[in-house]
C-alpha cells in the first residue's frame, strides 16, 4: 500500500522494533476504510491510539511485551521499577537499582533466563511465558508488585517518642491506611494495618515519630489474565541479601517443578510452595 511522504516520515520515528507492527495495523486499518493509501492524518489518529493503549509503558516494557522467537539469549525475566529517579518521587524509602542488580546478578550466575526459557515448548515466546519481578521503592507500589510473580516493596516502621506526643491526632488524619488512633492523649499505631510509609512522621508538628531502618515486604503468586489474583505476603526481609533466599528457591522450585504450561501464580497456590518454604525456614 502507498503511503505519502509525511506518513512515511512519521513512521521511522517509531521505534524499531515495533515498526513492523506499526505499518501492517495501519494498513490494515486503511484498507477496512475502502482507502489506497495511508495518510498523515490516518496515521496520526493510528498512533494516537496506539499511544492511549500503550500509556505509561517504556520503551522496554513494549519489548519484553513482543512475542520473540523461542531460541537461546531470549530474555525470559522482566524486573521492573517504578520510576522515582524520574518522577522525583518524595515518597521513595530506598534505591531499587541496587535491589535490581543483585537480582540480575543473581539470574546469570543462575542461568535462570536460559533455564526460564527452555520451559516452554512453543517456538514463539510469548509475554506471559516470562517471568516477572517488581520492584517498589515505598508501599504505594506503583510498578503494581501485586500482580506480579514477585514482588517487592520498600517500608519503615514508626517509632513514637511517647515523652514528646501530645495525641494531637494530626497523625491520625495522615495516615492512608487507617492505621493509628489516639489513646490516652498517645499515638498508637495498628501494626498489622501499617504499611510502612513516611506519612505520619512527616506530619507530626511534634517530631515524635522516627522511622526504622528501610526493610522489603517480599510478594508472591500475582497475576492478571482470565483468572487473576493478588500476590500473596511472603515475610519482611532486613534487605535484599536477605531475601534472596527465598526468591532463589521459589525460583527454582518452579523451574524444576511446575509443568511446561503453568504460569508461577498457578504453580505458587497448587504446590503450596510459600507454606513450603515457610516450614523450611522455621525448621
Amino acid at each position: 500500500m502507498r503511503w505519502d511522504k509525511d506518513a512515511e516520515k512519521e513512521l521511522k520515528k517509531v521505534p524499531f522494533f515495533v515498526r513492523g507492527l506499526a505499518r501492517k495495523k495501519v494498513e490494515e486499518h486503511a484498507r477496512s476504510l475502502g482507502l489506497e493509501e495511508v495518510s498523515i492524518k490516518l496515521f496520526m489518529e493510528a498512533e494516537n491510539r496506539f499511544k492511549t493503549v500503550m500509556a505509561g509503558k517504556s520503551s522496554d516494557e513494549l519489548m519484553a511485551m513482543m512475542p520473540r522467537p523461542n531460541k537461546p539469549g531470549t530474555s525470559m525475566l522482566i524486573i521492573e521499577t517504578c520510576q522515582h529517579e524520574m518522577s522525583r518521587c518524595p515518597y521513595v524509602l530506598t534505591n531499587t537499582w541496587e535491589i535490581r542488580e543483585t537480582i540480575e546478578r543473581w539470574a546469570q550466575h543462575d542461568d535462570i533466563n536460559e533455564r526460564l526459557r527452555r520451559r516452554v515448548e512453543s517456538d514463539i515466546i510469548l509475554y506471559h511465558n516470562k517471568f516477572r519481578v517488581s520492584i517498589s521503592a515505598c508501599p504505594d507500589g506503583c510498578s503494581r508488585p501485586q500482580i506480579a510473580d514477585i514482588g517487592i516493596i520498600a517500608f519503615v516502621r514508626p517509632r513514637l517518642n511517647m515523652d514528646t506526643c501530645t495525641g494531637c491526632g494530626i497523625c491520625v488524619d495522615a495516615c492512608p491506611d487507617n492505621a493509628i488512633h489516639v489513646e490516652n492523649n498517645i499515638a498508637c499505631f495498628d501494626r498489622q494495618r501499617c504499611q510502612g510509609c513516611i506519612s505520619c512522621r512527616d506530619a507530626c508538628p511534634m517530631g515524635s515519630i522516627s522511622l526504622s531502618d528501610v526493610g522489603l515486604r517480599v510478594l508472591a503468586g500475582g497475576k492478571l489474565g482470565r483468572h487473576p489474583r493478588f500476590a500473596d505476603t511472603v515475610g519482611e526481609f532486613k534487605d535484599i541479601k536477605d531475601a534472596m533466599e527465598f526468591i532463589s528457591k521459589a525460583v527454582n522450585a518452579y523451574i524444576e517443578e511446575s509443568s511446561t504450561s503453568e504460569r508461577f501464580a498457578d504453580f505458587w497456590v497448587r504446590s503450596k510452595l510459600g507454606l513450603n518454604l515457610a516450614q523450611q525456614q522455621e525448621a
